[in-house]
């Protein structure tokens, strides 16, 4: 197994170091159901896949048509032009060491399948209607629970109408689904290596939460990804607004602590979670988000703000009791998560860099019989990122990226993480993608010094390299 490990390690290298000396062909396809409609190659929307410039962010925002068909008949219906497909895998090698003094360094190589993504229907269907649909297939864990078979879930990451009217310099429009609740331009749109890190999850310290031996709960900062809602939308040349109605976030013990709601229009409680405590506070609440974007230059140049006021119940671990409320086991975090972004070309460089911020609610539980509860302090966190692309050649592209956050910000140094990344992105033309990511990662976290259970502050640390491949069709 070593051996085999070893080989596949020196594949993956002479992979990577292969794409990069390879003479390039001129034409490529994202998505390429689009490209068969209209004939078009990837550098007619993107500037290297998956970055959008001006010309795609303008398909996407007016339903996946050329904004000047609009309220235009659409050519004769053809399934292929609806339709696409895509594969992904990863061969990574990672290392890990723990914050405590002493602890040993891991190292990982692992090689695996890592989702597959269906897209039916997908697309402009008449002159003002479009549809947009994902469906998400992955290798749940390869256990032995009586079979030698593996389970495929299937997740829907995305599920929308869209309904759309104006011309090609301004329209309305309205989506109502499971859609994508933040559709970027420049640093706020979707990079060659993944989302910056203060896009993402990272965990969030409620030590009313802690108290009962719970990890941190996992950070959901609500400004990308997919949700359950209505997105009303007004998009004038380089301008566009957006104010949504989503369904917020929920927790579910038998998933992620925190997932988005995608199957309904309201929130519940996770399965089980509520059995004795009856609905949670938040149940039957929206939570709603506002974004907005302004194009400067037709190659990524532009910047982005979003807002979103959002609510989650978190679980208490109190014990339930009869003169209890009847929302004990639940505490309602209102959140606030708030963002701007900027990039612009210097050269054939793109500069990026965005902020981000948001507010958490915590609780204090009472000592009374009735167990109720208290306002505790508010939860301050923040992020940062930079980011230099570029573009090699309309197939290639280079950049490196510094990610910081601060989870909770009146711990100072105690829980910063830090991020550096540097990634080279290469497509052959022809739906196939090669992304070569190197990561190092730093966080600061208090760690036992191994004398009487004193605490003191550690440093976790992580590296590795994935060569990520990806095949669409």
């Amino acid at each position: 197994m070593r051996s085999f490990r070893l080989k596949l390690s020196t594949i993956a290298f002479l992979i990577a170091g292969w794409a990069i000396s390879t003479p390039l062909i001129p034409t490529a396809s994202a998505m390429p159901n689009f490209a068969r409609k209209y004939s078009l190659g990837c550098s007619s929307c993107h500037a290297v896949v998956p970055r959008l410039n001006e010309f795609g962010w303008k398909f996407r925002a007016a339903g996946y048509r050329m904004p000047d068909e609009i309220g235009q008949k659409q050519p004769q219906f053809n399934l292929g032009d609806y339709i696409a497909g895509r594969m992904n895998f990863s061969i990574a090698q990672t290392s890990a060491t723990k914050a405590a003094p002493g602890s040993p360094t891991v190292n990982n190589l692992s090689e695996q399948f890592t989702g597959a993504s269906l897209y039916p229907i997908f697309g402009a269907l008449t002159k003002n209607i479009s549809s947009e649909m994902e469906l998400g297939f992955k290798i749940a864990s390869p256990t032995n629970n009586g079979t030698n078979k593996l389970t495929f879930p299937v997740s829907v990451s995305t599920a929308s109408v869209g309904y759309y009217s104006g011309n090609e310099d301004a329209w309305f429009l309205g989506r109502i689904g499971i859609i994508n609740i933040l559709q970027g331009y420049g640093g706020s749109d979707r990079g060659w290596s993944g989302s910056p890190l203060m896009n993402t999850g990272y965990p969030i310290s409620i030590p009313a939460y802690e108290a009962n031996d719970n990890k941190p709960i996992p950070g959901y900062t609500g400004l990308t990804g997919s949700n359950m809602g209505i997105d009303l939308g007004y998009v004038y040349k380089e301008a566009t607004i957006h104010a949504e109605i989503l369904s917020g976030y929920a927790y579910d013990a038998t998933d992620n602590p925190y997932a988005a709601l995608g199957g309904g229009a309201l929130k519940t409680v996770g399965a089980g979670a509520g059995a004795n405590a009856g609905q949670a506070p938040s149940a039957n609440t929206f939570d709603y988000m506002f974004w907005g974007n302004y194009i400067l230059t037709e190659d990524g140049g532009g910047i982005s703000a979003a807002l979103y006021l959002g609510q989650a119940d978190l679980p208490t671990n109190a014990t339930v009791t009869k003169s209890a409320p009847i929302d004990s086991s639940y505490w309602t975090n209102k959140f606030k998560r708030y963002a701007v972004y900027a990039s612009y070309p210097i050269v054939k460089f793109l500069l990026m860099g965005g902020y981000e911020g948001g507010t958490d609610d915590s609780w204090t539980l009472g000592t009374n019989p009735d167990g109720k509860f208290t306002n505790g302090p508010v939860i301050n966190s923040h992020g940062y990122f930079g980011e230099l692309d570029y573009p090699v050649t309309d197939l290639i592209g280079v950049g490196v990226r510094y990610d910081a956050v601060t989870p909770d910000g009146s711990q100072s140094s105690m829980d910063n993480i830090h991020v550096v990344t540097g990634y080279c992105d290469y497509n052959f033309g022809d739906g196939l993608q090669l992304t070569g990511t190197y990561t190092t990662k730093r966080t600061n976290t208090p760690a036992s010094n191994g004398s009487g259970g004193v605490e003191e502050l550690g440093t976790a640390k992580n590296s590795g390299f994935t060569l990520g491949i990806s095949w669409i069709q």
